[in-house]
């Protein structure tokens, strides 16, 4: 065999060796669409509006207080921890045996929801993201309630008591935005809260203001609470199946 011959067969072997070797590196190598893509994982922090009404339970007609509000809300990782410091307000006016009286109730307090579908944050999905807002609430507040009227006896009654309330209630948080599509999203929020006060030293038949409140919210949240997004786990992703 002439020189020449001998080098064009190592060059040949050379290159089926790089071949064979390379393949399986190239092969191993994931691509883009293999990579698992990070997904925002539920914390936030930002503002509501809500709107809605106040069904007081005491009141035999079930007249609705309209109810406005506003709220500053936190939620962690995977919306484990969900608080929310709210400030609301509703205005009425009652005809009862001491009298007729305008009246306005004040509220500021703290409540905790809890989500029992916590893990479908991780989902991604509009479906997966409105199940993870099914939460429970539970509420105290600082409740002030102001009286102004006339008595049957002609009296001007014109008073201000304070009080505690409890509360607890149901609701989901609906995104009407993509979370992932920018540094914050817009988010509606449907609720139900059943609510327990009392004024013991209200005008008769103002004293008992337990009642049912239905709220509507807007909510504005931005995503930079923590680092990180976490990929969906394997046993959500079903690219494969």
């Amino acid at each position: 065999m002439c020189f020449s011959s001998r080098v064009r067969a190592l060059v040949a072997a050379l290159a089926l060796a790089g071949t064979l070797g390379l393949a399986p590196s190239a092969r191993a190598t994931p691509t883009d669409s293999d990579t698992p893509r990070g997904r925002w994982q539920g914390t936030s922090w930002g503002f509501e509006v809500r709107g809605g009404m106040g069904l007081r339970l005491a009141d035999d007609t079930v007249w609705p207080a309209p109810v406005l509000g506003l709220g500053f809300r936190v939620s962690t990782l995977l919306t484990l921890v969900d608080a929310e410091v709210f400030a609301q307000t509703q205005a009425f006016s009652r005809t009862v045996a001491a009298g007729d009286f305008d009246l306005r109730r004040t509220s500021l307090g703290l409540e905790l929801r809890l989500h029992p579908l916590f893990i479908r944050n991780l989902q991604g999905d509009f479906g997966s993201r409105a199940l993870a807002g099914i939460h429970i609430a539970v509420h105290g507040a600082a409740e002030v309630l102001s009286v102004r009227g006339t008595s049957p006896a002609a009296a001007s009654v014109d008073r201000t008591d304070l009080s505690l309330a409890i509360g607890v209630g149901l609701g989901i948080d609906l995104p009407l935005t993509d979370p992932e599509a920018g540094p914050s999203s817009l988010w509606l929020g449907l609720g139900w809260r059943f609510r327990v006060v009392g004024f013991p030293h209200a005008p008769r038949g103002l004293g008992d203001m337990d009642e049912q409140t239905f709220v509507l919210s807007l909510g504005l949240r931005f995503h930079d609470v923590s680092g990180v997004p976490l990929p969906k786990p394997p046993e959500l992703d079903d690219r494969d199946r």
